[in-house]
């Protein structure tokens, strides 16, 4: 998902929109693939469902984007009428993993639950501001509660802090190998 924000970031800054066939759709079938995995722990579900809830997210404003007049993006083809269709797909999935995802991993679940996770998201700033990223960087802050305005790599960076912790009250051990910080950094420590 940071990946893939970043390329929209690319993407934009040559004046064009993210790629939705190529990147964002290809993530479904790995999200829905990770069920599997996580339906037999609530809250790893939670997560599972509030990541999917960004992706849809992410798919629903980028199908949306594209039918305003002069926009370019790396669509193979233009066609107004399926890209509302694939948007009405999404849309909905959006709202039903929204849904899924607060009963599964609740505000109240973080707040008893993953205390670190809770007091770790941003308070101060205002999360609809753009956010601006660093290349390579992908640490910063993540606000809560999750939903169709979070941000792909907010989504990373909560889910990263969230599986810290969760791993940690489980006694789980094992080391994340998701880096948030630049190459450089990283190899140094």
């Amino acid at each position: 998902m940071a990946a893939y924000y970043a390329m929209d970031i690319s993407f934009r800054s040559r004046g064009r929109l993210g790629d939705v066939e190529g990147n964002w759709k290809t993530l479904m079938p790995l999200w829905s693939s990770f069920r599997t995995r996580t339906k037999d722990f609530p809250h790893l579900e939670g997560l599972r469902l509030h990541l999917g809830a960004v992706i849809a997210a992410r798919i629903s404003t980028l199908l949306a984007q594209r039918g305003r007049p002069h926009v370019h993006h790396d669509s193979p083809q233009h066609d107004v009428a399926a890209d509302f269709a694939v948007l009405a797909e999404y849309f909905q999935q959006l709202q039903r993993y929204s849904h899924e995802a607060r009963g599964a991993l609740s505000l109240f679940d973080l707040m008893e639950h993953y205390p670190k996770t809770w007091k770790g998201r941003e308070v101060t700033i205002d999360p609809m501001e753009w956010e601006s990223l660093t290349a390579g960087v992908l640490k910063g802050p993540y606000f809560l509660p999750i939903g169709p305005d979070t941000t792909p790599v907010q989504a990373v960076r909560f889910g990263v802090q969230f599986l810290k912790e969760w791993m940690e009250k489980e006694g789980v051990k094992y080391e994340l190998l998701v880096n948030l910080e630049k190459v450089e950094e990283a190899r140094k420590g």
